[in-house]
């Protein structure tokens, strides 16, 4: 472990290792000189060093989350022996928990900003329309001789269809 903290410039002289949260895959540390905290995270390499990155953009793009700590080369994770190991800062818990809207509106400020332009593929993925979706429903889900009630209904009703379906 103190390998990788050394690409972070942190000697085993300066740093503790105060807990391990997460057997063998979350550990705390303290500076022996400031007392600051900071957390040290290890992902498996057959996973993807994603969750990584989009954690260092999420905090970059101006999220409450935890500040990553970059490598002395500026990188945001380290590979050794078969792991992604990152670094950032520890932040405790404020002891209250964030609303039911709270939590709605931060996942809502996430899916909009998770599309990062330079992670979008030049070619522009394609989603089907919401009337495609309910064509697809309707098939697996409705008889054919019911279909001619479907057609029947209201504009309203099939307006709020789509949006059920959109969501």
């Amino acid at each position: 472990m103190f390998e990788v903290l050394h690409s972070y410039g942190l000697s085993e002289t300066e740093v503790d290792i105060a807990g391990e949260l997460k057997k063998e895959k979350v550990w705390l540390l303290q500076n022996k000189k400031t007392g600051e905290r900071c957390v040290l995270k290890r992902l498996n390499e057959d996973k993807t060093p994603f969750p990584i990155l989009l954690h260092s953009k999420l905090y970059e793009t101006g999220f409450h989350i935890p500040k990553m700590i970059r490598t002395k080369t500026k990188q945001p994770y380290v590979q050794r022996k078969n792991h992604y190991y990152y670094l950032m800062e520890y932040v405790s818990s404020s002891g209250s928990k964030p609303s039911f809207q709270q939590r709605i509106e931060w996942l809502a400020r996430f899916h909009k900003h998770s599309l990062f332009d330079d992670w979008i593929p030049p070619h522009s993925p394609s989603f089907p329309e919401p009337t495609d979706i309910l064509d697809a429903h309707r098939e697996t889900t409705c008889p054919k001789e019911f279909g001619h009630y479907l057609k029947s209904i209201s504009p309203f009703v099939r307006s709020m269809l789509r949006i059920k379906a959109s969501t």
